[in-house]
């Protein structure tokens, strides 16, 4: 609607009024004592095992978000569908939102497992309205699955991450939650490239909801 140069210059702006922000805010943490005698020494461990499956799940959700992201836009072309791709994602970030409020006192009280369930069916619900895409309705319903997928999943998985490790293991368990977003992250485009390359477009979001299927299974 406005080109690559208007768009780079809101990501600008964005990303500047996010570092105003950040430094604005007052960390109220607390912090861990340091131990007087039999120091433990600094652990060289590169993940925390009990967040691994948690990262695992993050990072198969991740996969068809990141490929659908990555190939909305030539889908669309490819097939002739006559939708405006940039819708998807507005109402996504507008889907999101509202989820994140609805949702955000239901963290702490919904088990991780049944998150993981509802997300998952949501993803696949996602796949299979974007599969079944003729026109701009089932595109928008595929945004709000996906809000409601990935988005819940993203907050939800954090969240887990966070309450699964005492305070002086959170920084490894951080790393591994972050760990599972890039492992899905970087795999997501590279298999969405691989299948839009080498496959009828008809089978493209078929073949990624089977990842939404094998977060059902963990």
């Amino acid at each position: 609607l406005w080109g690559y140069k208007a768009t780079f210059l809101i990501a600008g702006g964005s990303v500047l009024l996010a570092l105003i922000l950040s430094l604005m805010v007052k960390d109220q943490g607390i912090p861990v004592p340091k131990e007087t005698t039999n120091q433990k020494r600094p652990s060289r461990k590169l993940v925390y095992l009990p967040v691994l499956p948690i990262a695992l799940a993050l990072g198969l959700i991740s996969i068809p978000y990141t490929a659908n992201k990555s190939f909305l836009v030539s889908y669309v072309d490819g097939t002739g569908l006559s939708v405006r791709p940039d819708l998807f994602f507005s109402v996504y970030a507008v889907a999101l939102v509202v989820f994140r409020l609805t949702l955000r006192k239901q963290y702490d009280k919904v088990s991780y497992s049944t998150f993981l369930l509802l997300c998952s069916f949501a993803m696949i619900g996602a796949m299979a309205s974007l599969y079944f895409m003729q026109g701009i309705p089932l595109m928008l319903l595929g945004s709000v699955f996906m809000a409601g997928s990935y988005g819940i999943m993203f907050s939800v998985s954090q969240s887990a991450t966070a309450t699964a490790a005492p305070i002086d293991q959170r920084g490894i368990a951080m790393g591994t939650y972050y760990l599972g977003l890039d492992f899905g992250s970087t795999l997501g485009p590279v298999i969405g490239g691989y299948l839009y390359g080498n496959i009828a477009l008809q089978h493209f979001y078929p073949l990624l909801s089977v990842f939404a299927i094998l977060c059902i299974g963990m």
